[in-house]
């Protein structure tokens, strides 16, 4: 056993072949609502995901919410308990008040266990990057790294985690209001479709947009080409079930670098819920810092 937990939220997105391999962790479930019903993503009330996107093309709205303080509590304290240090790597806190939730737990944690670290980051990105920094945190310390070794490596590789994706339809970025109701009709007219990052500091903003899906997708790949780091070959390939598109990047991806690990998995119902269906998201780290676009 080791000497310190690797805690998440339930926006890893994570495939859960990888996640039940994992050793010494916790996820947070995060929690949603759809139909009229309220469900907790990684929890043990969690909409199949598929069902979740079948109802989302159906025309059912979905909502989220932040990790509520008391769950940061429920799932921490048996560690703390056990002997155990944490370190969890959050959501975007441009995204999310889950971040400033678990800073709060924290420290009204380490004053009851005052023998016990928790340091929580904020991993200003979302989705499989989220999952990715979980995963390279747990390969580190498995590999003999010490927790402050750990919490270096992660803040320093942390800049570099790119999030790049586009969107079928305009709508979910209208009803969240970054994209004006004008723009999306023009753009839904002429078949414009956002390129879209997760900015240095978190944020969610428009990188590019270019005419019909197809060029969407050449784009991504495009940009993964041009940035990705190769001594860490490792792509993840978040989708809401759209699998052919899927297949397409992942051929493009491998003609120019075969020996790539793609991990593929749904986007979750928290990313999910403020997208929509025909999502797809490239996540890798990057030999560049993040843009800090305006």
């Amino acid at each position: 056993m080791s000497s310190f937990y690797i805690s998440t939220d339930g926006t890893c997105d994570m495939p859960r072949d990888i996640v039940e391999s994992w050793q010494d962790y916790v996820i947070i479930p995060q929690d949603f609502s759809i139909a009229g019903k309220d469900y907790s993503y990684f929890g043990e009330n969690c909409l199949p995901i598929a069902e979740f996107y079948r109802l989302i093309d159906s025309g059912e709205l979905a909502s989220t919410s932040q990790v509520q303080p008391a769950r940061f509590e429920q799932y921490w304290t048996p560690i703390l308990e056990q002997g155990h240090d944490i370190l969890h790597i959050s959501f975007a806190s441009a995204l999310s008040g889950s971040y400033n939730n678990s800073v709060s737990v924290a420290a009204q944690l380490a004053e009851k266990y005052p023998e016990r670290k928790i340091v929580t980051i904020d991993s200003r990105n979302a989705t499989g990057s989220v999952g990715l920094l979980t995963m390279f945190a747990l390969q580190k310390r498995d590999s003999g790294a010490t927790f402050d070794e750990t919490v270096d490596y992660l803040r320093e590789i942390m800049p570099y985690m790119n999030t790049w994706f586009t969107i079928d339809t305009l709508k979910h970025l209208l009803r969240m209001g970054r994209l004006s109701k004008s723009a999306a009709i023009l753009g839904t007219v002429m078949q414009i479709k956002p390129v879209l990052t997760v900015t240095a500091d978190g944020s969610l903003k428009q990188f590019d947009k270019v005419m019909g899906r197809m060029t969407s997708f050449k784009r991504l790949v495009q940009t993964y080409k041009s940035k990705y780091d190769p001594s860490v070959n490792v792509l993840y390939i978040g989708h809401s079930g759209n699998f052919a598109d899927v297949e397409f990047l992942e051929q493009k991806i491998r003609e120019f670098n075969p020996d790539v690990t793609i991990i593929k998995e749904y986007v979750g119902a928290i990313a999910g819920s403020h997208t929509g269906t025909g999502m797809t998201v490239l996540c890798f780290k990057g030999t560049e810092l993040r843009p800090d676009l305006q």
